[in-house]
């Protein structure tokens, strides 16, 4: 089992575009986030639909590849301390630190998911998916609010990973982001072929409802693979390909993970 080294990806490019994909590990952060919305062909300050799906806000869900820029999905930017329910771009560092955020209310979010979905480009079937991230809440409700994840490779059996349960404090305190609370696990024997998606979900409810409800932020959802296999140049012809593959398999030949090589698709 070898990990296909390659450079780390980081999405903060405010019109990207492209389907979030990996190769080797990828950083997911909102930096350039303004809170305005889902599309599969973002504007500054939005988010791309064809990676985020999005369930239980009033006003609908957002599949994959959907269009939602107003109402619960665009409530703009903020520091917190909202409470009018929706999807906000919180800043929950100070310096523009945004963050993809919820305000839950009596018909938002109660409960909900937020959906992450990555495509597979690695040239490999992914073996292992190690996850981190972290979780933020602005404690000024009573109520308190659960945020769980699990992870799927078809979108329709989720595994839930109860170790990552994470519950905001219940009694109001001091108006302001919490620190970051990290969350991370490997998810094994994951089997995500060549070009496939897998997908990682975030899901929230009420755990007491007792005047109002705190806000909720994800942020630096950090994504590294490994892979079963390692593929290797074409050299020559196909049976020479086979041959060095062979070699390797017999400890003959080292293989040297400093470069990424994709299987050729072109005939000889």
């Amino acid at each position: 089992m070898v990990s296909i080294l390659a450079l780390a990806i980081v999405l903060t490019a405010p019109h990207a575009t492209a389907q979030i994909e990996i190769v080797d590990s990828i950083t997911v952060n909102f930096s350039t986030f303004q809170g305005s919305g889902f599309t599969p062909t973002p504007a500054a300050g939005q988010l791309n639909s064809d990676d985020w799906a999005i369930t239980g806000f009033s006003t609908g869900d957002l599949a994959f590849g959907g269009t939602a820029t107003s109402g619960d999905y665009a409530r703009g930017a903020s520091a917190g301390g909202e409470s009018l329910g929706g999807i906000y771009a919180f800043d929950v560092g100070g310096s523009s630190n945004n963050a993809l955020g919820v305000q839950a209310s009596s018909t938002d979010f109660t409960p909900g998911t937020i959906t992450l979905r990555i495509r597979n480009v690695s040239g490999a079937t992914l073996d292992q998916i190690h996850v981190a991230y972290e979780v933020h809440e602005y404690n000024d409700g009573d109520g308190s609010t659960s945020v769980t994840f699990s992870h799927s490779d078809d979108d329709l059996a989720y595994t839930a990973v109860p170790s990552l349960d994470t519950t905001t404090t219940g009694a109001t305190g001091v108006a302001g982001w919490s620190g970051a609370a990290p969350k991370s696990t490997t998810i094994s024997s994951a089997n995500v072929p060549d070009l496939g998606f897998f997908y990682l979900r975030w899901s929230s409810d009420d755990v007491v409802v007792a005047g109002g409800r705190d806000e909720i932020a994800l942020d630096n959802i950090e994504i590294t693979v490994t892979t079963l296999g390692t593929p290797v140049p074409l050299l020559g012809s196909r049976a020479t390909t086979l041959l060095i593959l062979a070699l390797i398999a017999t400890g003959v030949l080292a293989w040297a993970p400093f470069a990424t090589f994709r299987y050729p698709s072109a005939p000889e």
